[in-house]
């Protein structure tokens, strides 16, 4: 029979918070019973400033000024190559255009709303509104854009409508990164890039327009992300004790390591 006994992270001093004997023969469940008896496990979920995010803004920034620059020094190369596609797909043109637009849009949507479903499993509810504020910041800064200088100045058409859906999802994924599986974030942002792009065949935005707002959108969410912060959550006292339950390890005590961690916490 093996002492169990463990301090608050934020306690500098020795304090024994529960005491408990435990079996390294206990069934799977035997270690969490005895840590959270009497024991509140501590909350170790936290929004900081990832670096990532920071270098996701600076690099969106970059790429967004390289976008503009190139575009106002040469206005016909993005359309030339627009011709050439459109020549390529004929009349399927405006079709494949269309549907790879709602593909985007839809792809768009899912995202959103997975990001707003993993936070509230993952019991992080304030970055939701990180979600909602990248969505919705994103997809008014292209309608603004497009209701000024798009297709039809003064209103903004179904295919710009579709854009918005679009770069509001890229703006989500880029503000999720620490929520959002790295596959699901893969996923949405190749589907989403891919189809705005492609969707400019036979289109009336054109694929250099495009390609500014997904990567606005980047820049966007990235924004969120530093500002509301980023969730963070460290291992807990009970999750260790169960893992190293699992892998037959003695137990003598679960307490904080001391030492610079590069802001992470070892145990």
């Amino acid at each position: 029979m093996t002492p169990v006994v463990f301090r608050s992270p934020s306690d500098g001093e020795r304090a024994a918070v529960s005491l408990a004997t435990v079996n390294s023969e206990q069934s799977e469940g035997g270690v969490r019973d005895a840590l959270v008896e009497g024991v509140a496990d501590e909350d170790l979920v936290t929004f900081e400033r990832s670096p990532i995010a920071i270098l996701h803004l600076v690099a969106s920034a970059v790429a967004l000024a390289l976008l503009a620059a190139f575009m106002e020094l040469f206005p016909q190369a993005h359309l030339g190559f627009e011709a050439d596609l459109d020549n390529l797909t004929g009349t399927w043109g405006p079709t494949v255009g269309a549907l790879a637009d709602a593909v985007a849009a839809t792809a768009a949507i899912l995202a959103i709303v997975g990001a707003i479903v993993a936070a509230r499993l993952a019991h992080v509810d304030r970055h939701i509104v990180a979600v909602v504020a990248a969505a919705g910041l994103a997809g008014a800064s292209v309608a603004i854009v497009e209701r000024i200088g798009g297709i039809t100045p003064g209103s903004v058409v179904l295919e710009e409508w579709g854009l918005v859906v679009s770069v509001a999802g890229v703006a989500v994924v880029s503000a999720s990164f620490s929520v959002l599986a790295v596959t699901v974030r893969r996923w949405a942002t190749a589907t989403i890039v891919v189809g705005v792009l492609v969707g400019a065949i036979g289109a009336d935005v054109s694929i250099g327009a495009r390609l500014m707002a997904l990567v606005a959108g980047v820049l966007v969410g990235s924004l969120v992300a530093i500002v509301l912060g980023t969730p963070s959550r460290a291992i807990s006292r009970i999750d260790l004790a169960e893992a190293m339950e699992r892998s037959r390890l003695p137990i003598e005590a679960i307490e904080p390591h001391p030492g610079d961690a590069r802001g992470s916490l070892p145990w």
